[in-house]
């Protein structure tokens, strides 16, 4: 086997004659602008590639990248998790693929040549974790894929032995876009979460190399360029995970693969400069500066745009069919103001979802508004008429101000419109035999959203119950771990005497 990280997110793996890419993010920016492949991707080299499969492992942008697939020819096979719901395949078919398969959760699927893979989805949203196997190599691509509890234990069954676990290290969401009204004390997100939540994931996963991985990218819009302070790099990642391998004696090493680098059975490792970080301001200005014009010409069209009332109502009167009584009555004391912001003098509603209600104010009506959305109007009318608000959020360039007693329901907001872009809601779309045989799959999920419950309930927060779960794996994994050696054919071909790979195997 061989892999080359490409970009941002993007594996490219080769076996014999067979080769899988996976999220090619691999053009231009992403999220209106605000995200960009850091550091820059060899554009030539990767439009060159002829890949067997490409698979995708969640429809986020900057794995699921539409100006980046279509570069493929359309008879490409495409492989995607089966999930509860289809509008991955929806998407991909609409863009004109005529091959997508959808893989089952935690089945594995034989490429060829002997590589294999196995996906296994997580978290109500969906994204897939994959392992890609070879005679001689195990590869767990957990990506930006917050795998932990019985999910994680589920695959470190199958895979006792993993050779190389890639893994996401900064933020992917807008928590850090939250601000208080009447409130400076409250932090809303932890930069340094990111790095212990790597460090305890590779705890529990024990791979013979850890490398940081879909993280490799920068803000270079104006709204979000501020944003770039708040980037995990590898190099800090690197630092925190030696550290933990000091004080733990782990036998995991740490490898800093940019985009670029490659690990083959034959050569090792090839691994690129790391300029771009240890240089990293002078790098970005560089980059900014190269791709000025693009910026300029998108704010240009930017200033162009306006949002109507119309758009808006055509989103959200069916949003407001698909919520249960329950939740609208909940809200009724709770109204959201959105504001559409544009060069022109900003226009705004009052969403209601109690009476069903998206009715225009007065600009004098929020400094009053005790919650709010400032979104960019260009990225407001896409996400009205592509049901893509997780999407906007994941940008970085929308703003959620509320008050302390509003904020929980600006958040409940936000999680009704990534409910209902997520297709949870209306929740009849759940009680479907689709539904019922994707979670017998993913029963482990269940049980552990049980114990999340539970443990909410008694007052720990979601991030804080993921670190202990995935503590607790490590802590098991140290006490039954066996002593672990690099890679190789001989060692690795009497571990694998029982797991070929074949299509349609189900964990054993």
């Amino acid at each position: 086997m061989k892999f080359t990280v490409l970009s941002h997110a993007c594996l490219y793996v080769e076996h014999g004659s067979t080769s899988l890419m996976v999220d090619p993010w691999l053009l231009g920016s992403a999220y209106w602008r605000s995200w960009w492949n850091y550091p820059p991707v060899d554009r030539e080299r990767v439009l060159g590639l002829r890949p067997t499969y490409i698979f995708l492992t969640h429809i986020h942008w900057d794995h699921f990248h539409g100006p980046s697939l279509r570069a493929y020819a359309k008879d490409t096979h495409i492989l995607i998790p089966d999930d509860r719901y289809d509008r991955m395949a929806r998407d991909l078919r609409t863009m004109g693929f005529k091959r997508v398969t959808a893989l089952d959760h935690g089945r594995e699927f034989a490429l060829g040549d002997g590589l294999s893979i196995r996906p296994y989805l997580f978290f109500p949203m969906t994204d897939t974790a994959l392992v890609i196997r070879s005679p001689n190599v195990v590869l767990l691509d957990a990506n930006d894929c917050k795998i932990a509890g019985l999910p994680l234990t589920q695959i470190t069954r199958a895979f006792p032995r993993i050779d190389f676990a890639l893994r996401s290290h900064s933020s992917a969401n807008p928590r850090i876009c939250h601000h208080y009204l009447d409130r400076d004390d409250i932090v809303l997100d932890d930069r340094a979460h990111y790095l212990r939540s790597f460090c305890n994931f590779m705890r529990a996963v024990q791979p013979r190399y850890a490398v940081p991985f879909a993280s490799n990218h920068c803000h270079l819009h104006r709204d979000t360029i501020q944003f770039n302070d708040y980037i995990q790099t590898p190099l800090d990642v690197a630092s925190a995970f030696e550290q933990l391998r000091a004080r733990e004696g782990l036998s995991t090493e740490i490898k800093v693969m940019l985009p670029g680098s490659s690990w083959s059975e034959g050569d090792g490792f090839t691994l690129s400069d790391t300029t771009p970080f240890s240089e990293r301001n002078r790098e970005l200005a560089r980059y900014a500066s190269a791709n000025q014009a693009k910026l300029e010409q998108y704010y240009a069209l930017e200033a162009k745009v306006q949002v109507t009332t119309q758009d808006m109502s055509t989103f959200f009167d069916p949003f407001f069919a698909a919520l249960p009584w329950l939740v609208r009555w909940l809200f009724r004391r709770h109204p959201i103001l959105i504001v559409s912001e544009c060069m022109a003098a900003p226009d705004q509603w009052r969403v209601n979802l109690w009476n069903r209600s998206v009715e225009p104010v007065a600009q004098s009506e929020r400094s009053s508004a005790p919650a709010r959305m400032h979104i960019p109007a260009i990225i407001l009318r896409q996400s009205l008429r592509m049901n893509m608000f997780g999407h906007a959020g994941i940008s970085k360039r929308v703003r959620y101000l509320a008050t302390h007693a509003e904020m929980p329901w600006l958040k409940r907001f936000e999680l009704m419109l990534s409910m209902y872009e997520s297709e949870l809601l209306p929740i009849r779309k759940n009680l479907s035999l689709r539904f019922l045989k994707t979670f017998a799959l993913r029963w482990r999920e269940l049980v552990l959203y049980a114990q999340v419950a539970v443990r909410m309930a008694v007052g720990q927060n979601p991030v804080e119950i993921e670190q202990r779960l995935l503590l607790r794996a490590g802590s098991r994994r140290s006490t039954s771990a066996t002593p672990v050696t690099k890679p190789n054919a001989e060692t690795q071909r009497s571990a694998e005497n029982a797991e070929k790979p074949q299509n349609d195997v189900v964990e054993k």
